[in-house]
C-alpha cells in the first residue's frame, strides 16, 4: 500500500512521482492519493476588488495548485486501475486555524503588490468581525483517489 497526502501539489513533475510510486507496486497493490485543489479556495467576506489578488496567492503557493483534481488522470497515466473517487470541502475554523492562514494571505498580497496595506487592513477587519458574527468562511476542496496495479 502507498499512501501519498497533500505532497503532489508541491512537486514540479508529479506524474513522475506517482509513475515511481506505480512501479513499487506489486501486482494487486493499492496506491491512495489525496491533494488540495487550490482553485476552489474561498474566502468570506472578501471585498470583489482583492479576490483576484488573493486567488493569485493562494495558487501561487503549490506548484501543482490543481493536484486535486488531477489525481485520477495521473494514476491512469502511471497504468494503474482507478477504483474510488471522492472529494470533501475542507473547512477551516475561524479562530483556530484561519487566523495565520487570512494574515499571511493578506502578508503575500502586500508584498507582491497585488492590494494595498489599507486593503489588507480593511480584509482582516471585515473578516474578525464575520468571525465574531459566526459568518466567517474559508475552505477548499480535498481530493482524493484509491486505485490498483492489476495483476
Amino acid at each position: 500500500m502507498v499512501w501519498c497526502e497533500r505532497v503532489l501539489q508541491h512537486l514540479t513533475d508529479p506524474a513522475r512521482a506517482v509513475a515511481e510510486m506505480a512501479r513499487v507496486l506489486r501486482p494487486g497493490g493499492r496506491i491512495a492519493l489525496l491533494d488540495t485543489d487550490w482553485s476552489t479556495f474561498v474566502l468570506h467576506p472578501t471585498a470583489p476588488e482583492i479576490r483576484p489578488a488573493l486567488a493569485t496567492v493562494v495558487q501561487g503557493t503549490a506548484a501543482q495548485p490543481d493536484a486535486g483534481r488531477s489525481l485520477a488522470g495521473r494514476l491512469v497515466e502511471a497504468g494503474l486501475t482507478v477504483d474510488h473517487l471522492g472529494g470533501d470541502v475542507l473547512l477551516h475554523d475561524s479562530h483556530a486555524v484561519a487566523r495565520p492562514i487570512v494574515r499571511g494571505l493578506g502578508a503575500a498580497a502586500v508584498g507582491r503588490g497585488l492590494i494595498t496595506e489599507e486593503q489588507r487592513d480593511r480584509l482582516y477587519a471585515g473578516l474578525d468581525a464575520a468571525a465574531e458574527a459566526g459568518t466567517f468562511h474559508l475552505s477548499v476542496t480535498m481530493f482524493a483517489a484509491v486505485a490498483h496495479r492489476p495483476r
